[in-house]
């Protein structure tokens, strides 16, 4: 792979990761196979870990249409080597605002200038191929197993995993990734933890392209722009968001009734959306009836923000930990970078006793950043939210998109942990590993 020139994240190089005669290899289990779980069986497969992945589903189908794949995330693929052409990406050139009633443009981002600003491309892919190009990432590695129909039932922080059909599995470090309806985050959160309606729904749905450039109504909407540009409407509550020219997302208020058991994917038809997107200009009316098999998805948040990410020998990532609204783009990208933290933390360790300490550095390193990241997806930045904010973020709080993007796309995190891990343990003095 060829590192990233100017970006502080490649001054690690892969080899870093290789272990020496006096370190250990742990047994590492993860619970779920989303993108958090195999991001990290990605990253601490480069030190040689034995890592099982437990996946409650006879085979981890990712739902949803398209995934936004921000710069910050990219750079660290990138960096462990995924292949994006495979999977079937496209790049952004360019986010377009517009006005939902007159297509007037608002403001835009020249996506390729903070490319090249951040060391990392903007890539759109659906989520089902993103996904499977991460299994199939973390499946090349020997040391990584995925065990299918593997519920877990129960886990003990301290590294015991018990699954459903009675066998019991003890781990060194228990990394629950099992996303937004975790059965586990309370048990490191130490609070429960209750989702919650974040008041709105989205429509997702594929529009053929020659269909869109065929109808006279909504062809002018594409005629002029590039292909790989993504737009975003906005009209009151409502928004309709296009990624690539096929993949659209639509919200409008949450007015279904909410509880434990309420359905996230609901089934939707055309005139559901016609009916929703009835204050929107005619053109993106018309291209809300290119819809095909369109469906609701809840946005969902959580009651309050989790601030303990470990306990013991178990750490919390991904959706399980900090699940995101849509509005900056960053939900895979916080779970993966939490996989690249770890990666480095859980790396040239001499002692398995040291592994506390070390979900310790994970602490340090991610709470500010995922609550903050949290608070900042949210639709609407009010008072109230940023004075939430200012608990989390050192230093003047964004205020506009390009402050958004500095505080979003810049961070090192593959630097930061390893400089980190630095600071607090010597990794160059060879000493026998302690089981």
């Amino acid at each position: 792979m060829t590192a990233v020139e100017g970006y502080q994240d490649f001054d690690v190089p892969l080899d870093y990761f290789n272990p020496q005669p006096d370190h250990c290899q742990l047994d590492v289990g993860i619970v779920g196979a989303g993108i958090g779980g195999l991001a990290a069986a990605i990253a601490l497969a480069k030190s040689s870990h034995n890592i099982t992945i437990y996946e409650r589903s006879k085979f981890s189908n990712e739902v949803g249409a398209a995934i936004v794949v921000a710069p910050n995330c990219s750079r660290i693929l990138d960096y462990y080597g995924f292949d994006f052409e495979k999977a079937g990406a496209t790049v952004f050139t360019e986010m377009e605002f517009i006005d939902g009633s007159t297509l007037a443009v608002n403001h835009n981002i020249p996506c390729d200038r903070t490319a090249e600003k951040y060391h990392g491309k903007w890539y759109a892919l659906h989520r089902s191929d993103f996904h499977a190009q991460l299994r199939d990432h973390a499946l090349s590695y020997p040391n990584v197993q995925l065990c299918l129909d593997a519920k877990v039932e129960g886990v003990d922080t301290r590294g015991v995993l018990t699954m459903k059909n009675g066998e019991v599995a003890h781990k060194d470090l228990i990394i629950i990734a099992d996303g937004v309806k975790s059965e586990f985050a309370h048990l490191v959160a130490g609070h429960p933890v209750i989702n919650k309606s974040a008041g709105l729904l989205i429509y997702r749905f594929l529009a053929d392209t020659s269909d869109i450039l065929s109808d006279h109504r909504t062809r002018s909407l594409y005629e002029t722009n590039p292909r790989n540009k993504m737009f975003m409407a906005a009209h009151e509550e409502l928004k309709l968001v296009g990624g690539t020219l096929q993949n659209f997302g639509f919200f409008h208020a949450d007015d279904l009734p909410f509880d434990d058991e309420a359905v996230w994917d609901i089934e939707a038809t055309t005139d559901d959306i016609r009916k929703d997107s009835q204050r929107l200009n005619p053109a993106l009316q018309a291209l809300c009836e290119h819809a095909t098999q369109p469906r609701q998805w809840r946005l969902i948040e959580r009651n309050k923000l989790i601030e303990n990410l470990t306990k013991d020998n178990a750490v919390l990532i991904g959706d399980a930990a900090h699940p995101l609204l849509p509005f900056q783009g960053q939900g895979a990208a916080m779970a993966i970078e939490d996989a690249a933290v770890l990666g480095v933390l859980i790396s040239q360790m001499s002692s398995r006793a040291e592994i506390p300490s070390r979900l310790a550095l994970f602490q340090e390193l991610r709470k500010d950043r995922v609550c903050a990241m949290q608070i900042f997806s949210r639709q609407q930045q009010d008072h109230a939210s940023m004075d939430e904010a200012e608990k989390y973020v050192k230093g003047k709080l964004p205020t506009c998109p390009a402050e958004y993007h500095e505080f979003g796309l810049r961070p090192d995190v593959i630097a930061d942990a390893k400089m980190l891990l630095q600071e607090h343990f010597v990794t160059d003095v060879i000493s026998p590993c302690v089981l």
